[in-house]
């Protein structure tokens, strides 16, 4: 699907860089999603990303699930990543956010055996029986 789109897929170790803004300063975040999709060409880089990924996935880990859920969740939400998905691997699921009006709305929680649309492609989706194999 994306082969015909100027998208590209990244995944960590990749920088993207988020400005954030606290206080009246802006200030940068660098994370490291786990994948994302970038579609803007000009904010590619050589130190990665700047500015917000199209699509963001991160997949918990116990060592990194309550950042993915809470703290990348905000910032996210906060520099305007149009969608963030949230994948649990030990629970077979994935929940998908999108941005609307600054945001993020929950979509839906899908189960192993779904296919789950990209809300930001239409037409594009993602049959998780090929992801939780």
């Amino acid at each position: 699907y994306l082969n015909e789109k100027s998208c590209e897929v990244f995944m960590a170790p990749f920088d993207v860089r988020l400005k954030k803004i606290e206080n009246d300063y802006q200030t940068v975040t660098v994370v490291q999603p786990d994948l994302c999709i970038i579609c803007d060409p000009s904010k590619i880089d050589e130190k990665g990303c700047h500015g917000a990924p199209e699509l963001i996935i991160e997949i918990l880990s116990p060592s990194t699930s309550t950042k993915d859920v809470h703290d990348k969740f905000d910032l996210y939400e906060e520099a305007g990543v149009l969608e963030y998905w949230i994948v649990d691997p030990l629970n077979l699921l994935v929940d998908v956010f999108c941005l609307t009006e600054g945001k993020y709305n929950p979509i839906k929680k899908y189960t192993s055996l779904e296919n789950v649309p990209v809300n930001i492609f239409p037409g594009f989706s993602i049959d998780l029986k090929d992801i939780f194999k």
